[in-house]
């Protein structure tokens, strides 16, 4: 009986998994540890499976409660991983949307600028053709008036003498351009004789 006692201690981890599935193994073991041996011994015998009973009981309960442990701290573990791998995933999400608010600015950015360029270059385009047409108009304006009143004298004192005016100074300016030419011709030949 002693070395089915010695057996059972060594084979005790595996009794645990069995004892932890099933209870009916101890009932069935039972009748076998009770021999035909003296009283003292089996008594003995008893108290000894008796108290490895209770030390698989409480190595079991340790053991139910260590893996309910493990498997809480499993669970919390998990629910930790899924709330930071929801939260990257909101910042994600989040920077994508700045970097999606940031080319819809680009891109009015882009716009407004070539829609700025078309712009200063009709405006300077517009610019130049109302410069050009305001002497233009000016003039049509005053040749209407001169046409519907009979301003004429006043108008050819005001426009047109100063005109032939600058006219006869500048023909007066040529003449005397060639006078100068004339002169300074003569004097060059006289100089060559008198050498």
């Amino acid at each position: 009986m002693a070395g089915f006692i010695r057996w059972i201690i060594i084979l005790q981890p595996w009794i645990v998994r069995i004892l932890r599935r099933s209870r009916i193994l101890l009932v069935l073991l039972a009748p076998l540890l009770v021999g035909c041996e003296d009283d003292e011994e089996a008594r003995r015998e008893r108290e000894h499976v008796k108290a490895m009973q209770t030390q698989v009981t409480e190595a079991t309960r340790e053991l139910v409660s260590a893996d309910a442990n493990a498997r809480k701290g499993w669970v919390d573990a998990q629910q930790s991983f899924e709330n930071t791998r929801s939260s990257i995933v909101k910042q994600q999400s989040d920077i994508q949307a700045g970097l999606d608010r940031l080319e819809n600015e680009r891109r009015t950015i882009a716009a407004s600028r070539v829609t700025d360029v078309l712009m200063s270059g009709t405006i300077e385009s517009v610019g130049t053709i109302v410069a050009c047409l305001v002497p233009l108009l000016l003039l049509g304006w005053l040749m209407q008036r001169v046409w519907q009143h009979d301003v004429g004298p006043e108008l050819d004192a005001v426009l047109i003498e100063p005109s032939v005016s600058s006219l006869q100074v500048i023909r007066d300016a040529r003449s005397l351009e060639g006078h100068r030419r004339f002169i300074t011709h003569d004097d060059s030949e006289q100089q060559a004789r008198n050498m």
